[in-house]
């Protein structure tokens, strides 16, 4: 029964809507007007544009605070949303997307937003300008935004153009994949109807912070489903937690259109609608995965670490399911493969210049080892939650977890998973600039730490039963925490800056001078790219 029939009859007894009801309605459309209201001056970008989604919390905090009728029906809404997972962790079915948005994307966005910072380069420095000039010129090309003589030219200070653009057929374009674009068009398409200057440098800049944010944050979203299909609520909760604060989602996702987050989306996509029912996904399941299968090269070609394990388990699974998320895929990255043609020359689009046999190495180990455990870019330094996975390859970790109530998924999910982490970080590993050049912490291994998580499901519960289990779990959980803080409250990515990064790669094992340790040795205050 829904909470509001508890608390109040909807019709008179002429038939008519019952006052309170009435009431209770253009009480709930004041409230949802002020919500839209302060988004749209979020989605302005200017002052402390920030702060304004809390604006939308002020009504719902007054009404809890002086009505008890309004409370009471707060509270049967909150339980019955955070009943509905557990019914999903049992059952399965329509994820419940309601308490997805409550419980983790809105506190997520409201978090990304508070620190009104954001940490780009020129991987996701054309996102913003692209989707504008989607949005007033109707085109790709980035000729409008030339201003010889203007610091803030984004074709650079030079006679050449600045490195993340390209020239071709007598027009600018983006030198990096354009699938954030999607992604970003419909905010600055709806920050141009809430009057935004687009052409203002702080504005696209606080722009592309919101677009990272809104990526974040969906993307926790479905990994909570995924987990809460998995494992009880809470624990899924924790899992959630851990990533979305502990890890490069929280350093790195949220705070620039790094390519990154469109791939983690689309991915997280694809894997809850594999999970969600038994049997495998239906008619929906299969659209779904098909679209977010097309969409993720566009995204960035290193999404082959997850296309091809998934395909290959698909095929392995059912041949038939298989066959139709290709052809769907196919068909949904065709007109990306058309467009990429007609102006880089190549359907892969801009990357394939990055991919040519000087970019490649076969001397794996020293790099592989770099991006788990150096100082400046390891996995285990910057999330060491992450040996937690591990555990999911101790059979009796798994069978203590399933007494615990946590499910593996369809048959090989973990085993999927798995072997999606192996492939992205031997695939970076073997690539030239495995460090990733101007970020923080594990960047260009950030879309295996929603994989990871997911594979420490089974370690966390059975951790979590026990005193000293927990306290290990706080001590990784606080430790990842801390890990991102000075990336995103202190500035110290700015260290590839003092560093000169691209220069010195080795500067990643520096012990003596790590990254995290940037504010207190002088090197945050480095000038960030386009500063």
């Amino acid at each position: 029964m829904p909470p509001d029939v508890e608390f109040e009859p909807r019709t008179t007894r002429a038939g008519r809507p019952h006052p309170r009801r009435i009431l209770r309605m253009a009480v709930d459309l004041v409230v949802a007007g002020i919500g839209v209201f302060a988004a749209l001056l979020c989605l302005r970008a200017k002052g402390n544009y920030a702060s304004a989604p809390w604006i939308g919390l002020i009504a719902p905090a007054v009404l809890m605070l002086a009505s008890a009728g309004y409370r009471a029906r707060i509270s049967g809404v909150v339980r019955a949303w955070w009943g509905s997972l557990a019914e999903f962790n049992e059952c399965g079915g329509v994820p419940p997307w309601r308490a997805a948005l409550l419980f983790v994307t809105l506190p997520a966005i409201l978090l990304d937003l508070s620190n009104n910072d954001f940490e780009g380069s020129g991987d996701t420095r054309p996102v913003i300008p692209t989707a504008v000039s989607l949005v007033t010129q109707g085109n790709w090309d980035l000729d409008e935004f030339d201003r010889p003589g203007r610091p803030d030219n984004l074709f650079g200070r030079g006679p050449h153009l600045a490195y993340d653009l390209t020239r071709r057929h007598g027009r600018v374009y983006s030198a990096y994949p354009a699938g954030m674009v999607l992604l970003a068009t419909p905010v600055v398409g709806l920050a141009r109807l809430a009057g935004a200057d687009l052409f203002a440098v702080p504005v696209q800049a606080r722009l592309e912070k919101i677009v990272a944010t809104l990526v974040e944050a969906t993307a926790l979203g479905l990994f909570f489903l995924i987990a809460a299909r998995l494992a009880p609520a809470p624990l899924a909760l924790l899992a959630t937690l851990i990533l979305g604060l502990g890890s490069g989602m929280f350093s790195t996702v949220a705070r620039g259109a790094w390519q990154h987050g469109g791939i983690i989306l689309a991915m997280m996509a694809v894997l809850l609608a594999e999970v969600s029912r038994e049997g495998g996904p239906g008619r929906v399941g299969i659209v779904t995965q098909g679209v977010a299968c097309g969409l993720l090269p566009s995204f960035r070609l290193t999404a082959a670490s997850f296309l091809i394990p998934f395909g290959l388990w698909m095929l392995w699974k059912s041949p038939r399911r298989a066959l139709a998320v290709v052809g769907l895929a196919a068909l949904v990255y065709a007109p990306w493969a058309a467009w990429y043609l007609s102006i880089y020359g190549s359907p892969l689009g801009p990357s394939t210049s990055q991919m040519g046999g000087s970019s490649w190495t076969t001397h794996i180990g020293w790099p592989l080892m770099g991006l788990l455990a150096s100082p400046g870019r390891g996995l285990l330094i910057y999330q060491p939650w992450a040996i937690l996975a591990l555990l999911t390859l101790v059979p009796a970790c798994l069978h203590s977890a399933r007494s615990l109530g946590i499910t593996t998924g369809p048959r090989g999910f973990m085993l999927l998973c798995g072997l999606i982490v192996v492939a992205h970080l031997l695939l970076i590993a073997a690539w030239r600039i495995w460090y990733g050049g101007y970020c923080w912490g594990s960047r260009l291994i950030v879309e295996t730490q929603p994989l990871l998580a997911l594979l420490a499901l089974p370690g966390l519960a059975v951790l979590c039963a026990t005193r000293w289990g927990r306290l290990t779990v706080a001590t990784l959980t606080l430790t990842g925490i801390v890990m991102q803080v000075p990336g995103v409250y202190l500035h110290a990515c700015r260290w590839n800056i003092a560093v000169h990064i691209d220069e010195h790669p080795d500067s990643v094992w520096s012990w003596s001078d790590p990254p995290f340790l940037a504010p207190w040795t002088g090197k945050a205050g480095a000038v960030p790219p386009g500063g």
